[in-house]
């Protein structure tokens, strides 16, 4: 404000300098919140700017002053001016103590109680502070506590005018209750952690199972893995859970990361996903983490880093990992000991909310299988040609994946045409497949075991001569089986066919 409608040379300088007067007389502490704003406010050329007029008082002990700033914005600013740095005796404020927090919130509770218009019981309170600990890591307390309880009693007191169901007290004062607290939670993105995760937990192979074919063993090592994990067993890393999942293409790698996503998350969107051919370069691990000082996109942050900053619980995909270099893979070393990434710019990432798994076809890339066969691989000794003995120990489990029946890649052929027709039928089109197609569209595709070869039978035989079909405007429903050996398309009035 002190700058805003200063139009002449001057103006500001006598300003700042009526406002030193008046500290000067007056037995005041001024208080300047974002102190580095100083260094160049109101300066132009010829004139000076707020923080070197301030620097004569502040050197002459006559005003006392208390700024405000981050850590990163002193180094940037303050530090680099050594007289206005000279003037102030710095102090770190630290991030006070769960406990500490909520002696704050209680302290804070008979003002939000006034202001809203509401009761805020204690047990909100101590709810407030552990949501704070386990879903919200990348905020500081007690802010983020605060904003929380805030929110909530703002949420409560509109529902009520509303005249929307809240919970109230006898003499009708509504009350913030645990699901107030949730909605402010899943407004602002969080994943609300509590006793129904353990929930998932015990029935996670029951919800992988109706997500992904086969690969029982993948899904029982997997839970056991994450159950582990979650009670503190089994030698902790210091990420949530880490897995190396090992097996030919098209087995169902990715397709169990996406469902783990969903289970646990709520949606595929909490998979990051990163296709590690891109890291084949030793320089590439700054797209992770970001450029270092002085390089093109410093300030951009690393893709990485930045997802899992705006999305601390995720599922983090590392798609090959062997395609990258070494140097990308060992970085993760950090990761896996620590639960914890330093990004280009020196800020530190939380990760010990993630779930980090990463995929290989190491030992499966030697020719293409003959048959459906579950023939064991020879995949220890490739593993550890390839990766150090320091890189696999911090590893919770290193699954393997065998190569899909032909029963299991039926199953799977259902399910893409299902996924089809629920394509299809949210654009009111109505395409039914006879129970035969499915079939049919795996005795066509090589026997590898892969389901990779189904996508492409589909996408020929199935999804192309639909397309034309459907480019005619057929005015009844389409229905497609296996004549003589082919598929049929047929058009047809009515449901009786579609059954």
């Amino acid at each position: 404000g002190v700058v805003a409608g200063t139009k002449y040379r001057g103006e500001f300088e006598e300003r700042l300098r009526q406002i030193i007067e008046e500290l000067k007389n007056a037995k005041v502490i001024a208080f300047i919140d974002e102190l580095h704003t100083l260094i160049g406010a109101g300066g132009a050329e010829g004139t000076l700017d707020a923080a070197n007029i301030l620097k004569p008082a502040l050197a002459r002990g006559e005003i006392q002053v208390i700024g405000a700033t981050t850590t990163g914005e002193y180094h940037r600013y303050i530090e680099k001016d050594a007289a206005l740095e000279r003037r102030f005796q710095p102090v770190i404020v630290l991030e006070p103590s769960p406990e500490e927090t909520l002696e704050i919130l209680k302290g804070l509770r008979p003002r939000y109680e006034a202001h809203h218009g509401v009761i805020i019981p204690d047990e909100i309170l101590e709810l407030a502070v552990k949501i704070g600990i386990r879903s919200l890591p990348g905020r500081n307390f007690p802010d983020k506590a605060i904003d929380l309880i805030d929110e909530a009693a703002s949420r409560v007191r509109l529902n009520a005018s509303l005249g929307l169901p809240v919970a109230e007290e006898e003499d009708g004062t509504p009350v913030v209750t645990r699901e107030d607290i949730e909605a402010v939670v899943d407004s602002w993105g969080g994943i609300y952690v509590d006793d129904k995760d353990d929930e998932k937990l015990m029935r996670l192979e029951e919800e992988l199972r109706k997500r992904v074919v086969g690969q029982e063993e993948a899904i029982r090592a997997l839970a056991n893995a994450l159950r582990r994990a979650r009670v503190g067993l089994g030698g902790r890393t210091r990420v949530a859970a880490s897995f190396l999942f090992v097996g030919q293409s098209g087995v169902g790698k990715t397709q169990l990361a996406k469902a783990l996503a969903e289970v646990l998350f709520g949606s595929e969107r909490a998979l990051i996903r990163f296709d590690m051919s891109e890291f084949q370069e030793p320089h590439s691990i700054s797209k992770l983490i970001g450029a270092p000082p002085g390089y093109v996109g410093y300030e951009q942050g690393g893709r990485l880093t930045e997802a899992v900053r705006r999305q601390p619980f995720s599922v983090v995909l590392l798609d090959e990992i062997e395609k990258a270099h070494p140097d990308v893979y060992n970085t993760f070393l950090q990761v896996l000991d620590e639960g914890r990434l330093t990004d280009g710019m020196g800020r530190t990432v939380d990760f010990r909310r993630v779930i980090l798994i990463m995929t290989s076809n190491t030992g499966y890339n030697v020719g293409p299988a003959i048959g459906f066969t579950s023939k064991e691989v020879d995949t220890e000794s490739p593993l550890k040609a390839l990766f150090t003995p320091e890189f696999l120990d911090r590893l919770d489990e290193v699954i393997r994946f065998r190569p899909l029946t032909e029963e299991e890649l039926v199953q799977v052929a259902r399910m893409m045409l299902d996924d089809i027709q629920k394509e299809l039928q949210s654009r009111e089109i109505t395409v039914r497949f006879s129970p035969e197609v499915a079939r049919f569209v795996v005795e066509q595709a090589p026997k590898t075991g892969s389901a990779r070869a189904i996508r492409s039978i589909i996408r020929e035989r199935i999804e192309d001569p639909l397309s034309l079909a459907l480019l005619k405007k057929p005015t009844g429903h389409l229905y497609v089986n296996v004549e003589d050996g082919h598929l049929a398309f047929h058009e047809v009035e009515g449901e009786e066919l579609l059954v």
